[in-house]
């Protein structure tokens, strides 16, 4: 009831579905059992809470922040000054001095997820991502809901991530028009995909069967597609209206692009490059 759904993945080893919502939470469910989580924050007393925060104490003063996203923040935490406020509550007579709170800052900064608006499943780890409209991309830990990888390099939100099918690498695309590959192990970009003169958003991505070759879904009606490995354009398609989401056909035949439009129909293309 905090807000709406945004993107889907599903995760068939694990018989589960993910979707990422407005509200910033990853949602996951068992197929067939109703069994729901919550990630990446999880809703817990504020004793939990105090106790999971002290236990991490260490970790947090050399920069290690894996799990704190477990930290349930609270509705009326909206900016820097009430996160502040709220860490004093949870370390009563500590003394902060400035690099205390540059750590904190910084720690806020890469957790404020904002929408999730894509999500894919790592088939090559059976792990996830998402693209948020914070510009970022993370990678995620599902057993334990502990944040593995944060990436940035978009400017404006992230709309949209796919994951390449035997490689620890995913694409996203964002409002800037650009589309860009990461690699998840190390947490760097690889590549940055744009074609000149074109501003469109981003909205959908899809990666090709054998991972060679990505297509973008863009507000001006077009798809176009890249090759991965040289970071060339192969072609672009002009669907008639701007492109909301896309799907590869993995078989039969193969690389046969499906979209779904502003327009209200979804559109079958055969790209023969």
């Amino acid at each position: 009831d905090d807000g709406y759904f945004l993107s889907s993945a599903e995760m068939p080893v694990w018989q589960t579905s993910a979707l990422g919502c407005s509200d910033g939470y990853t949602y996951l469910w068992a197929w067939g059992e109703g069994d729901e989580l919550k990630l990446p924050y999880y809703r817990r007393s504020k004793e939990e809470i105090v106790d999971a925060i002290e236990g991490r104490l260490e970790k947090f003063f050399t920069g290690n922040w894996n799990g704190w996203q477990r930290w349930a923040l609270s509705n009326q935490i909206r900016n820097h000054g009430d996160f502040r406020e709220w860490v004093k509550t949870i370390f009563p007579g500590l003394e902060m001095d400035e690099a205390f709170w540059k750590t904190i800052d910084k720690f806020y900064d890469h957790h404020s997820l904002g929408k999730i608006n894509g999500i894919a499943y790592v088939p090559a780890c059976q792990r996830f991502v998402t693209a948020s409209s914070d510009g970022k991309i993370r990678y995620w830990n599902s057993d334990t809901g502990d944040i593995l990888k944060c990436m940035g390099g978009h400017h404006g939100s992230m709309n949209a991530v796919d994951a390449l099918p035997s490689k620890l690498q995913a694409v996203s695309g964002g409002a800037d028009g650009f589309g860009r590959l990461w690699d998840l192990e190390s947490g760097k970009q690889l590549l940055a995909m744009h074609y000149p003169g074109v501003s469109a958003p981003i909205n959908a991505v899809a990666v090709f069967p054998g991972g060679q070759k990505v297509a973008f879904g863009h507000e001006d009606g077009y798809v176009r597609i890249w090759k991965l490995d040289m970071g060339t354009p192969l072609c672009s398609i002009n669907t008639g209206s701007a492109v909301r989401g896309i799907a590869i056909n993995p078989s039969n035949p193969m690389g046969q692009i499906i979209t779904a439009n502003a327009d209200g129909y979804a559109w079958v293309f055969t790209p023969t490059a």
